[in-house]
């Protein structure tokens, strides 16, 4: 059991059968029942004094019982406490709240485990796969195997090797390590957090990231983006806030230190987490670092654009464009930074080109959670060569966002502008876009020969034989694991290219290796989207 994860060799075979099952697990997650149940007990026990008497002095307990959050208070010393205190809190608890915790103790292991298991457990694909069949039918293990934990979350998982400082190119988080480290991350929803009054003493201020990291004791500093522009000397930076959210509510803690682009917080705790500005107090509210994105929509008529005018939020700009791409539009790629704005300020866009704009003016809006819809149209029958587009601040009269669009920009690939709304563009953005396609061609009759050829072939040097026990009973979905796994991605592509011609599928082999040719090399690698830096330098 490596790293204290737990592993499924560990933990479905155990010497000893189901008995040994449980010891090795509550051996590997180590710890108390006031620290497995903390986020039950904080919002459930009830009569919190009684509990307090039984083992605080009067002076503690009078600290605690006055407050409003009685139980979140006592668990700030809990993680102090030793063994004996720690049994001294349970005993209290069961005396008086006795029920609820008989009712935790009798929950099945995997519930009262759930977080622990989540952030710990490996080699989840081998757990899916000995699921598969006998507790998951085919669609829940697909679902699990190609979409996310939580829906609300596409996640990420990077492996860093060493020590040092690394940042995220797709969300442009940054990370310092002092040892090799396990994270995974992905953007969070402050609607979904955020409480209607913490909407209105608050302005976001980045992107929310939900992050869970192995060891966590690895990690020296995150960096969180934000889109505040801080130039402005008379800007009070106090204000910006690191907002931790858990079962009980928001916590708000001052960041180590505030750069141009992100805040540096050291020694982090995770759950979901991001920057709040506190709008109540705040005289001066700091401009908003801004996004121009420019969309052509493929199912309306002639030239029709959508336009939206964002703060710097790539959380928001994927947002935008994941549903732009369900409705099969095309990304006009231009350059997108803008001059920064407050928010309130209003802007609308000019032209020299017969343009017709919908709406007419464009408030750059406060929102905790911004619309997918366009926040304008602009629409015009011809381009005529070229349509210059601008966008200006209407108070100031000034210019901050100027592009010049050509007929090659808002070209529909694959298509004539009468069949515009049936493009689709196939091609395979990944080595393993490319494989899992390749093998979802074959019918159930060329997997199998397929799976046994990959037994019956000769492999280059290097090169270990996928176990035969392994690829029964799987379906395309593991096979394309398994080959990643066991050669690599480039070496499964070359695996499965040798496969397919052995059992005459020619024409397959042939378009896997025209596709792969196509995309570039280094598209899957995990570190791909990471760029190391000094440690300690600016991120």
């Amino acid at each position: 059991m490596a790293g204290g994860a737990v592993t499924l060799e560990d933990s479905i075979h155990p010497p000893g059968g189901s008995a040994a099952l449980l010891q090795t697990l509550l051996k590997a997650l180590k710890g108390h029942f006031v620290d497995w149940h903390r986020e039950q007990l904080i919002q459930r026990v009830s009569n919190v004094e009684a509990v307090c008497r039984k083992m605080l002095s009067t002076e503690q307990c009078r600290s605690i019982v006055t407050d409003p959050l009685k139980m979140w208070k006592l668990y700030k010393i809990v993680p102090s406490w030793n063994t004996w205190q720690k049994n001294r809190l349970y005993q209290a608890l069961k005396k008086t709240n006795r029920a609820l915790v008989e009712e935790l103790e009798g929950k099945c292991f995997v519930d009262r485990h759930r977080e622990q298991l989540i952030q710990r457990v490996s080699q989840v694909n081998k757990v899916l796969n000995f699921l598969h069949g006998k507790v998951l039918n085919r669609k829940q293990y697909q679902n699990i195997r190609t979409k996310t934990m939580n829906p609300e979350i596409m996640w990420r998982l990077v492996h860093l090797p060493r020590a040092g400082s690394f940042r995220c190119s797709e969300t442009e988080l940054g990370f310092e390590v002092i040892a090799a480290v396990t994270i995974q991350y992905g953007y969070d929803s402050w609607d979904r957090r955020l409480s209607t009054s913490e909407k209105q003493q608050w302005m976001v201020s980045s992107p929310l990231f939900n992050i869970r990291v192995e060891p966590a004791r690895a990690m020296a500093a995150v960096h969180l983006p934000h889109f505040l522009c801080l130039a402005a000397a008379e800007v009070d930076i106090s204000q910006l806030q690191v907002a931790h959210f858990a079962d009980w509510g928001m916590t708000l803690e001052s960041p180590t230190w505030v750069r141009p682009f992100h805040a540096v917080l050291e020694n982090p705790s995770f759950s979901p987490i991001g920057l709040l500005w506190k709008q109540i107090y705040s005289k001066l509210f700091p401009p908003i670092h801004t996004l121009v994105l420019l969309y052509r929509s493929s199912r309306a008529a002639d030239i029709t654009l959508h336009l939206y005018l964002i703060p710097s939020d790539l959380s928001l700009a994927q947002a935008i464009e994941d549903n732009e791409m369900k409705y099969q539009s095309i990304r006009v790629r231009k350059p997108s930074k803008s001059k920064p704005l407050y928010f309130g300020s209003c802007s609308f866009v000019s032209s020299p080109s017969k343009i017709e704009v919908t709406p007419k003016e464009l408030e750059f809006s406060n929102m905790a959670v911004h619309p997918l819809d366009p926040d304008m149209e602009i629409y015009t029958k011809d381009l005529g060569g070229k349509l210059e587009l601008s966008l200006v601040e209407k108070k100031t009269q000034q210019q901050i966002w100027e592009t010049t669009v050509r007929a090659g920009d808002v070209k529909l690939p694959g298509s004539t502008p009468t069949r515009a709304g049936n493009i689709q563009d196939k091609m395979a953005k990944t080595l393993r876009d490319a494989l899992q396609e390749t093998l979802d061609e074959l019918d159930s009759k060329n997997v199998k020969r397929f799976k046994s050829r990959l037994n019956n072939m000769e492999l280059a040097e290097g090169y270990k034989r996928i176990p035969n026990g392994m690829l029964e009973e799987t379906d395309t979905l593991a096979v394309c694991d398994l080959l990643v796994q066991y050669y690599k991605m480039e070496g499964a592509v070359e695996v499965a290219i040798q496969a397919l011609k052995g059992i005459n599928q020619n024409e397959l082999a042939g378009k896997l290796e025209t596709d792969t040719r196509r995309i570039p090399a280094g598209t899957d690698s995990i570190c791909s989207r990471f760029s190391a830096v000094e440690l300690g330098s600016p991120i």
